[in-house]
């Protein structure tokens, strides 16, 4: 009798190893597919704009300002006789390694291609983490794994990696879309952490990261506090030792922005975009009519996000993708399953809060992100709206979301094809 109960102890946990062990070749062939499927997309028409190369070829030369080149001027801004990339630094900073043995040739979309293949990845670990977990320490029970919601992780990774506009923007390579890429790496990154250990100092780092590739992921922070609530609160008191934890792991990133924006434009405060918006032909392009921020942008944007669709022509192709805005519903059909998100869940209510105060900024902006794919600025809060769609699947993968998700592929598919491969879009 002992020896049995001794061999059925040690049978759980080598099959459950074997199991996990699974998984991270599930994930690696993931990320590897991304990886080979964004790379044969790219077209390299996204090289062109390359600010962050030029922004990590002065880092590497210990400067800030930029050589001042006059093909593409929308996101350099000429201060005091010199000229500076508007962009936050980290993705600057992680090219400069690159940049210093390549030189200023380097090919930037490599950057947005590879991390968009790493958050594939990241994203996989942690939706197996919250919607396939391991069942071995469910007594009396031969399980050693959540079959269906493994499923669930795994069809949601492939609507991440080629059933949104991550596929797009990430093969494409601009500045403006690499730095949305980056700031998703740490995105993901965070909410590993914050799902896992859950160490306020660490989630606040990452946060402070992804901050510094894309200014609004800084209210992604929110996340922590409503997921880990007993960590924070007691009952409905605040418990002030976590949040200062929090505040310590931001603050490195909140003082690094503040002197790397003092060094340029002799000011603590993201300024870049307002002196910016002062050019007359950025200003006549992006019609900041009611100045950079504005609540009256709001119903103009969420006008684009539910509505704005493809154009329609009299000949063929018929139906072209139109780089203006359209609505995410249609670039990502799956999102409709947030709707059947159980509001009950512990993920509903960190997701819904860490998605709305991301997309605030970008909600409140005179722009809508032009130009683009689907939406761009969706791509901020993208890890909220997908953790969503996985409650919206409430355990299992059943023939109507295989559509949807499918569904969803095709049309990104569509889009790279028309837009990167044929050349064929309006706005």
């Amino acid at each position: 009798m002992g020896a049995e109960a001794a061999a059925s102890n040690t049978a759980l946990p080598a099959r459950t190893d074997r199991v996990l062990n699974r998984r991270w070749v599930i994930t690696l062939t993931l990320a590897l597919v991304t990886l080979v499927v964004y790379f044969v997309s790219c077209r390299g028409e996204g090289a062109g704009f390359d600010y962050l190369v030029r922004q990590a070829y002065a880092f590497a030369h210990g400067r800030l300002d930029v050589d001042e080149q006059p093909l593409h001027l929308q996101e350099l801004l000429p201060w005091h006789g010199k000229w500076y990339v508007v962009f936050p630094p980290v993705p600057s900073l992680i090219l400069v390694p690159f940049v210093a043995i390549f030189g200023r040739g380097f090919f930037q979309p490599l950057l947005s291609i590879v991390l968009g293949a790493v958050n594939v990845g990241l994203a996989h670990r942690l939706f197996l983490r919250l919607f396939a977990r391991p069942a071995t320490d469910i007594p009396d029970t031969g399980a050693a794994t959540n079959d269906s919601g493994t499923s669930v992780a795994n069809w949601l990774a492939l609507l991440y990696a080629f059933g949104t506009i991550q596929w797009y923007h990430a093969e494409v390579g601009s500045a403006w879309y690499a730095t949305q890429i980056v700031a998703l790496t740490f995105m993901w990154l965070f909410l590993l952490e914050a799902t896992g250990r859950g160490r306020p100092v660490v989630c606040g780092l990452l946060v402070g990261a992804a901050h510094l590739s894309r200014l609004p992921c800084l209210f992604a922070a929110v996340f922590l506090p409503l997921y880990q609530r007993d960590v924070f609160f007691d009952g409905r008191r605040p418990r002030l030792r976590p949040f200062i934890l929090l505040a310590l792991g931001v603050l490195p990133a909140l003082v690094l922005n503040a002197f790397f924006n003092y060094a340029r434009f002799g000011t603590l405060k993201d300024v870049q975009f307002i002196h910016l918006q002062l050019l007359p032909a950025i200003g006549q392009e992006h019609n900041y009519r009611f100045g950079l921020m504005s609540v009256r942008y709001i119903p103009e944007h969420l006008k684009e996000i539910l509505t704005a669709m493809p154009l329609w022509r009299s000949s063929f192709p018929y139906v072209i993708p139109s780089e203006f805005a359209m609505a995410i519903w249609f670039t990502t059909p799956a999102f409709v399953l947030m709707l059947r998100a159980r509001r009950r869940e512990k993920l509903w209510l960190p997701s819904v809060a860490a998605a709305l105060a991301v997309a605030l900024p970008s909600l409140m902006h005179g722009g809508n992100g032009f130009t683009q794919f689907g939406y761009r600025h969706t791509l901020d809060y993208m890890p909220f709206l997908l953790l969503l769609v996985g409650l919206g699947m409430r355990g299992k993968v059943d023939p109507w979301t295989r559509g949807l998700i499918v569904a969803s592929m095709l049309v990104n598919l569509w889009g790279v094809l028309m837009i990167s491969r044929f050349g064929i879009f309006g706005f």
